[in-house]
């Protein structure tokens, strides 16, 4: 219904084109008063006070158009009478008239397949609950809104109908939706209780629609209730967001809020409240309306994406120009209005000209700075850009194997960068005062003479002191240059301990190896406490099942003894089945401590196997699709069974979600992706990794790391959860 609904109402708006010339009646005769389209009225002989003869080759007394609004809507050939005589035909071609080609034909046809195609996704792919059907009503009802209003110009009254209806119903389905919102987000509801109440708005819509096809008298009545329902609508739903925003401050209703307030905003201060108020829009439906377009987008962002942008950084940036622009538009405007004569221009004619302005310059200064973020890297100084030269430098020391690479890149930096003739790095002990060393503090800079002096490093055995001469010559270094130095000076003392303190674990172990010790005391510590660690996971997890089932079955057991011979088999065959269950739950540690299946049939029939098991257990609905990747170390098919295993047995025992979603993929030829989502409790990320009681999830952040992979968790309570963990394999995975 919906495609023969939209398929209709586009072609009437491409079967006629739109002229919306208003007439005036003079002398018994109608006549031309105002072209909206003045380029084109005058290419084709049209000016004001022609008699018009002919519309569509019918008389304009059979006009529907004219007797409504005095204008003649939409004509594919004009027949008028010129003051001074002689007839002018003209045909009308759509190509003739681009804008509206492309405002109530192209855009409106795009539009309706993509809502068409993005509905279909939404109610193929997506699980069918309310929240959805909802959307896609929503959907839909935006999309007949809009491509109706081709019709509706043309005054179709099919399209009349559909216009108004859905314009007012699709902000009901959005009240309809964020209703059930709030109830999903536990959330008070703060406005009509019985939503279908609403539903009757359309209905009134319609009825005053059909009036109007008997007395014209009821046409801008209907549009003025039509504003003025959408408009209170829209008001209804900003107070309901803004209200449940400053209660629960959740990202999700700020995104929701100002997705509505941008593409709302302009229709209303554009077109309805001047088209309530005086009857005259700054901006014509069509055009202020083609914001509305990317309302039902940003919930179907919601709905399919689970981690949102930074909208609060967008959202200042959008107020911060906003505030230049508002300002500036005044300045500019007056300006305009000024120069170009106050006789010329009319109230809406400025007020179209500052919303040009403040548009206009919202657009420079966001292009401005996606400028300024590519090409304002070097500061105003002749020697360049200390600020990201800095970053280089500190990326290239870091590289550094040893100390003595590590000297030759920060001397070759510091050449090249402060353009001196001579540098020096001096290393001797720290009890050893030469040339008046012991004197300077670390990382301060001193001029001694025509050089400069630095404290690269000290400890208890040894300094390091960086001279820098320029020959004979005195050297002169700017605050920026002596700044630059001073950082990258101290990102050299970090580096150049660590350095050392890594060599000097690498020479403990070549020792070691050299006196025939295979005893590592930190490594067997660090085993032992890893062992450890998983005994008490192990204990505590065989305590309370188990161990206390086998407790219970023993108390049976003790009773059985003095009971009647009449229940004595019914409690045997009862203690049978608790002890069938009990051998089951030590089956599946087992299979946990190690999987018989991943070693014979590969991770494919373990995860198969494991994931079957989790459905029938789960109170939640799973949505699984792994696609194994190609891996060159066998260890590594361990760990994505482990991390697939903590993370569905965490979702049983904590999550409390009703949804959970679980994906792995293949990145590049040997690595990973496995996402994990969740709609339930959710929990703060930092309590989590730093509380003791929760070994799980840390324990997996520490295994991934242990394999060089990034682990990133998103989540917060009420929010749910989202895990991402990344690896790409390489010979340090392996090792």
């Amino acid at each position: 219904m919906y495609s023969i609904l939209g398929i209709y109402l586009l072609y009437v708006a491409v079967s006629t084109p739109f002229i919306s010339m208003e007439i005036r009646e003079e002398g018994g005769h109608w006549v031309v008063d105002d072209p909206l389209y003045n380029d084109w009225a005058k290419s084709h002989n049209i000016e004001p006070g022609d008699i018009i003869l002919g519309i569509d080759n019918k008389s304009i007394e059979e006009s529907s158009t004219m007797k409504v609004d005095q204008s003649i809507r939409a004509a594919n050939n004009l027949t008028l009478l010129k003051p001074g005589g002689g007839v002018n035909s003209v045909e009308v071609s759509h190509m003739d008239l681009p804008e509206q080609l492309i405002m109530h034909s192209l855009l409106p046809s795009l539009y309706f397949i993509l809502s068409l195609g993005l509905a279909w996704y939404l109610f193929v792919k997506q699980h069918q609950n309310r929240l959805n059907t909802l959307l896609i009503l929503f959907l839909l009802s935006v999309s007949l809104a809009y491509i109706s209003g081709g019709a509706s110009s043309r005054l179709d009254t099919i399209g009349l109908y559909v216009n108004g209806t859905f314009l007012v119903l699709c902000l009901i389905f959005l009240l309809h939706f964020l209703k059930e919102y709030f109830a999903y987000l536990k959330m008070e509801w703060v406005f009509v209780k019985n939503i279908t109440v609403l539903y009757a708005l359309p209905f009134i819509i319609l009825l005053f629609s059909v009036m109007t096809s008997f007395n014209s008298y009821f046409f801008h009545l209907t549009s003025d209730i039509i504003l003025s329902f959408f408009l209170i609508l829209s008001l209804s739903i900003f107070f309901v967001l803004l209200r449940g925003y400053f209660k629960s401050k959740s990202p999700k209703l700020l995104f929701i809020l100002w997705g509505l307030i941008l593409p709302i905003l302009p229709f209303i201060l554009l077109y309805a409240l001047p088209e309530i108020l005086t009857e005259q829009h700054i901006l014509s439906a069509d055009i202020s309306a083609f914001s509305l377009l990317f309302i039902p987008f940003s919930f179907i962002y919601i709905q399919l994406a689970d981690r949102l942008f930074d909208i609060q950084y967008h959202m200042t940036r959008f107020r911060y120009y906003s505030m230049l622009s508002l300002g500036t538009g005044v300045v500019m405007t007056a300006g305009i209005y000024y120069f170009w004569g106050s006789d010329r221009l009319t109230f809406m004619d400025t007020s179209r000209i500052y919303v040009f302005l403040v548009i206009l310059l919202i657009a420079v200064f966001y292009l401005k700075e996606q400028i300024d973020f590519r090409q304002r890297k070097i500061l105003f100084s002749t020697n360049g850009d200390y600020i990201h030269g800095l970053y280089l430098s500190i990326h290239d020391l870091g590289q550094a194997r040893n100390q003595q690479e590590l000297f030759l890149k920060y001397e070759r930096k510091v050449v090249e960068k402060l353009e001196v003739s001579s540098l020096d790095l001096t290393v001797f002990p720290a009890d050893k005062n030469s040339d008046g060393y012991n004197q300077l503090a670390l990382g301060e800079i001193t001029r001694t003479g025509k050089k400069y002096q630095m404290l690269l490093h000290e400890t208890a055995t040894e300094k390091i002191v960086l001279t820098i001469g320029n020959g004979l010559q005195t050297v002169s270094l700017r605050k920026e240059e002596l700044l630059w130095l001073e950082l990258l000076s101290l990102y050299f003392h970090s580096f150049y301990g660590n350095l050392k303190l890594v060599e000097e674990l690498v020479e403990e172990l070549q020792l070691m190896k050299s006196a025939n010790s295979h005893r590592l005391p930190w490594f067997d510590k660090l085993l032992w406490q890893i062992l450890e660690k998983e005994k008490a996971i192990l204990a505590q997890e065989l305590h309370d099942t188990v161990l206390q089932e086998q407790l219970h079955l023993a108390r049976e057991l003790d009773l059985l003894v003095t009971s009647p011979m009449e229940v004595y088999t019914e409690k045997i065959i009862t203690i049978r089945e608790q002890l069938l269950d009990a051998s089951m739950d030590l089956r599946e540690y087992c299979e946990h401590l190690s999987p018989p299946l991943l070693d014979t049939f590969g991770l494919q029939a373990a995860l198969k196997k494991f994931i079957q098991k989790i459905k029938m257990r789960a109170d939640f609905m799973l949505d699984d699709h792994l696609d194994i990747p190609q891996l060159k170390d066998p260890m590594l098919y361990l760990m994505i069974y482990r991390l697939i295993q903590e993370l569905l047995n965490n979702a049983i025992k904590h999550a409390k979600a009703s949804e959970v979603e679980l994906r792995l993929h293949s990145v590049g030829e040997t690595g990973f992706e496995l996402i994990y989502r969740d709609n339930g409790a959710g929990c703060e990320p930092s309590e989590v990794f730093e509380s003791t009681a929760s070994m799980g999830i840390s324990g997996m952040r520490e295994r991934v790391r242990a394999f060089n992979g990034e682990m990133d968790m998103d989540s917060a309570p009420g929010q749910g959860m989202r895990i991402k963990i990344r690896m790409i394999e390489s010979s340090d995975t392996s090792d």
